[in-house]
């Protein structure tokens, strides 16, 4: 399968040495051992399983990539690069425990105090003459990060990689719908990403609608949902702390597997392979899970959004973004219930 920092090369040809300088740091090294696939690929699913490794280490890069391309910016490209910096183990997973399944927002609070607490960022940060409020928040920066439907360097990066990841599109192809990209003022003047061409920005919708799709799927949730309980119950016992969530996931799995009741836990949550759709709960294992639908609406140059313009693509949008979860999920290994 296709390295996932092979896309980066068609993010920015040239790598700036101020983000080069964070790099090899070990607080944004961790971010390579924090997965960005939220603890799916560690299960029996058969399209999460075979998923290349793809982090928070090589989207974090990527979007920094990106902000640099089309700003040139260093404030935007480096609040971009850290914006996932204080993310902890299996990322959104931990939303779920916080109860946050829908917004997945809960973690986003902690990546100021979390830079300041580690020196080795804040050494490099000051060395390139900026404080910590010029790239602590990258929602300061309608580039890195906008209000959905819009596209930002966030939104492209996962998009793109994912698209690539999931088989839905090849690297020539995203390579050529970023190409189509500039930067315009949108409705209310805010500067975006939009697409010269109405085909490469319904193509681009029609991706990431179709991995908004495997975001939210019954898969996806119930084994977040499944993983958020077991690791809270470790917490809840001493198993684990929230301290270890901020450490890499295979430190975390180790401390974990330790004990022999989260081995064998852990052990049932990688085999789980199957859902099953229940009208109501049927054991302490079945959930019924809201979910948040990442869904974009691009703009096209001088005509609108896509939605406003591709007729099809507005339909499958209204009945993506109106699908109810109001149903029980239960899980199980692939040779249940054959």
């Amino acid at each position: 399968m296709l390295p996932m920092k092979e896309i980066w090369k068609t993010y920015e040809e040239n790598m700036p040495k101020e983000i080069v300088a964070y790099l090899s740091l070990p607080t944004f090294q961790r971010l390579d051992d924090v997965s960005m696939h939220c603890g799916l690929e560690y299960t029996s699913f058969p399209f999460f399983s075979r998923l290349a490794h793809y982090s928070r280490y090589e989207h974090s890069v990527g979007v920094a990539l990106i902000c640099y391309h089309f700003t040139h910016d260093l404030h935007t490209s480096i609040a971009g690069l850290l914006h996932d910096i204080s993310t902890p183990c299996f990322a959104h997973v931990i939303d779920f425990s916080n109860g946050d399944s829908l917004k997945q927002e809960s973690t986003e609070k902690e990546t100021e105090p979390f830079i300041y607490a580690h020196d080795d960022l804040l050494d490099v940060i000051f060395s390139q003459d900026m404080v910590v409020v010029d790239v602590g928040d990258y929602h300061l920066y309608p580039i890195a990060d906008n209000d959905s439907p819009r596209l930002s360097a966030d939104r492209l990066e996962y998009t793109l990689s994912n698209a690539v990841n999931f088989g839905f599109a090849t690297l020539e192809e995203v390579s050529e719908l970023y190409n189509d990209l500039s930067v315009v003022k949108a409705e209310d003047g805010f500067p975006e990403l939009a697409f010269s061409s109405l085909e490469k920005a319904s193509r681009f919708a029609k991706l990431a609608l179709d991995c908004g799709k495997v975001y939210s799927s019954d898969e996806d949730r119930y084994a977040m949902q499944a993983l958020s309980a077991l690791l809270k119950s470790a917490i809840k016992e001493g198993v684990i702390t929230k301290d270890d969530l901020y450490k890499s996931e295979t430190a975390l799995l180790l401390k974990l597997t330790k004990s022999d009741k989260y081995a064998k836990a852990w052990r049932n949550y990688r085999r789980l392979g199957k859902v099953y759709k229940t009208t109501e709960k049927i054991n302490a294992s079945s959930f019924k899970i809201n979910a948040k639908r990442r869904y974009i609406d691009p703009l096209v140059i001088g005509k609108g959004r896509v939605s406003a313009l591709n007729e099809e693509l507005r339909k499958e949008g209204i009945s993506f973004l109106s699908q109810s979860y109001d149903y029980w999920l239960t899980g199980g290994p692939l040779e249940e219930r054959k």
